[in-house]
């Protein structure tokens, strides 16, 4: 593991550190990392012109290396600091403990836009990010200084949450949410903390259920994983835990079930406004793929309505008799037989329904084969398209519920 911690220009007061329940003495926080984070092998030291002056014969040289950084007195000058602190890791890069303590002026939001730089790009795991507070620092029973040690990993993780929370809210991915939750979980019980939280997993488990039914467009699974999902969002333990071991995730959370209730909690997997609201969620998140294949399948299921069949809604058999019935009631059909087309297919509704089943076959069937036919629509045209159609479903579901 590697330590990375900056040095300040002159030397500290000795003090005792404490971390976690282990202590040691020293006038600077970087000698003291090893001691509190054992895994620490090798800790490289950024100092400025005058901290090198200072530290050059206080840092043992079989564990640390000095790393120069100017003292960040112009804009170049923090730009060269960020590129000094992400050149310093090497790759493939080990897990890496950030010291903070004596870092100054602007370098401590450096060093976080370095750690989130890292992490994103490089893919390097931040274990800790510490920060030794010696103005807190109180006289133990024996008259020790002791200097609290913070640990401020979870402020690293900030730009995590918010992409996690972004991805959910715009493509209906939780997975990296998912994760999130899991981890901390996982890492409490790992490290023996004290009253670990018990529902971040499940509730990262059900976020991965409701994500792999979106993403696969599985609509009745959705229907049914949703409001379970919600409910698990909205328990006052949740709320607890999160606060304690995820405090960014309680910020999020009104967030996410917003989302999740304009998905649909009915959990009535008959009611096909909830399908074609899903088909419109997914349009407006740029899904469109997606959206025609449950925009498609809302105008047979409709079908089977106006056919008298909604109680078969989901037999392969009957939606097979009314996608014939919608394809031979199609104006354009050549061989077309006026004594085979059923009844329900020529009233009002039921032309307007044909008429857009069609439509959307088409689109569907371009979006499916990936354009590869002669004249395809280009992806811009597509995407009309399919809002198109959405707002003509959506005016036509009025319709179809006030005839039904």
């Amino acid at each position: 593991m590697l330590g990375l911690s900056f040095a300040g220009a002159k030397l500290g007061d000795p003090t005792t550190y404490e971390f976690h329940g282990k202590q040691k003495q020293a006038r600077s926080m970087s000698l003291a990392l090893r001691d509190l984070i054992p895994e620490v092998k090798t800790i490289k030291v950024f100092v400025t012109p005058s901290a090198r002056e200072t530290w050059a014969k206080q840092l043992p040289i079989e564990f640390f290396e000095m790393v120069d950084i100017p003292d960040g007195s112009t804009e170049k000058q923090l730009w060269t600091i960020f590129d000094t602190i992400i050149d310093a890791v090497p790759e493939p890069a080990p897990p890496v403990v950030f010291d903070v303590t004596h870092s100054f002026r602007s370098i401590p939001v450096i060093s976080l836009l370095a750690i989130a730089y890292l992490r994103a790009v490089r893919d390097v795991r931040v274990e800790k990010l510490l920060y030794g507070a010696f103005d807190a620092s109180k006289p133990n029973a024996h008259g020790i200084n002791i200097t609290p040690v913070f640990d401020l990993t979870p402020m690293t993780l900030l730009l995590d949450w918010l992409e996690a929370a972004n991805a959910f809210r715009t493509s209906l991915d939780g997975s990296l949410l998912s994760r999130m939750l899991k981890e901390i979980q996982n890492n409490a019980y790992r490290d023996n903390r004290p009253n670990a939280p018990k529902n971040l997993v499940k509730v990262g488990t059900q976020i991965d259920a409701l994500t792999r039914a979106l993403r696969l467009a599985r609509v009745r699974e959705v229907i049914n994983v949703a409001p379970h999902t919600r409910d698990k969002l909205n328990t006052d333990t949740l709320v607890k835990e999160a606060d304690t071991w995820a405090k960014p995730f309680n910020v999020i959370r009104p967030k996410l079930m917003e989302t999740i209730e304009n998905i649909g909690t009915s959990g009535d997997e008959k009611n096909l406004e909830t399908h074609l609201n899903l088909a419109k969620l997914y349009s407006k998140r740029k899904l469109y793929m997606e959206s025609l294949s449950v925009l498609r399948e809302w105008i047979v299921s409709h079908g089977c309505v106006l056919a008298n069949k909604s109680n078969d809604v989901f037999k392969k058999k009957v939606r097979e008799e009314v996608e014939d019935a919608l394809n031979s009631a199609n104006p354009w059909r050549k061989s077309k037989d006026e004594q085979t087309v059923p009844k329900w297919t020529q009233t009002s509704n039921g032309k307007e329904l044909v008429k857009l089943f069609s439509k959307v076959g088409q689109v569907r069937n371009d979006v499916d084969h990936i354009g590869m036919r002669q004249d395809p629509d280009r992806a811009e045209k597509i995407e009309k398209k399919v809002n198109k159609y959405i707002c003509k479903a959506l005016d036509l579901n009025k319709m179809l519920k006030t005839d039904c």
